[in-house]
C-alpha cells in the first residue's frame, strides 16, 4: 500500500466508484467539478492512496472529516492513514463528530476504539418532488 497523496482531478472517476460502493452516487465529472473546488483551497485537504492499479482510498479534511475504504482493503487499510484519534485536536475545535450509517455495522467499532461515544441514530427520509 502506499502513502497518502495529494488528489489531482483525475482521480473523480475512481473517487465516484469508491463513494458508490457506499451508496452515494456521483458520477465522474460531477466529482472533478467538486475537486475543482477543493484543490489549491487552504481550508481544504483531499488525499488519496493508490492500491494495486487502482485507488484504495480517500479522505477529505476540512472541518469535516470524510473517510472511504475500497470494501476489499477495510479490515486492514484503515491503518495506513495516519489520524489522531481526535482529529480537531489542536486545531481549536471542541468536540469531533463521526457520522456513520447506521447500516454500516462493521464500521462502528472503528469509531468507538478511537473513543467516539453514539449519541444517537437516525433515518433519513426523502420522496420526488414535481
Amino acid at each position: 500500500m502506499n502513502a497518502p497523496r495529494a488528489v489531482r482531478t483525475s482521480d473523480a472517476g475512481r473517487i465516484a466508484r469508491l463513494s458508490g460502493e457506499l451508496q452515494y452516487p456521483v458520477d465522474a465529472t460531477a466529482m472533478a467539478a467538486r475537486l475543482g473546488g477543493l484543490i489549491g483551497d487552504p481550508r481544504h485537504c483531499v488525499r488519496v492512496i493508490d492500491g494495486e492499479g487502482r485507488l484504495a482510498d480517500w479522505i477529505a479534511a476540512e472541518r469535516r472529516l470524510g473517510l472511504v475504504v475500497d470494501g476489499a482493503n477495510r479490515r486492514d487499510s484503515v491503518g495506513h492513514w495516519s489520524l489522531p484519534p481526535r482529529p480537531g485536536q489542536g486545531a481549536g475545535l471542541g468536540v469531533g463528530v463521526v457520522r456513520s450509517n447506521v447500516q454500516r455495522q462493521a464500521a462502528h467499532p472503528f469509531s468507538e476504539r478511537l473513543g467516539y461515544v453514539r449519541q444517537k441514530s437516525q433515518h433519513v427520509y426523502a420522496r420526488r418532488l414535481g
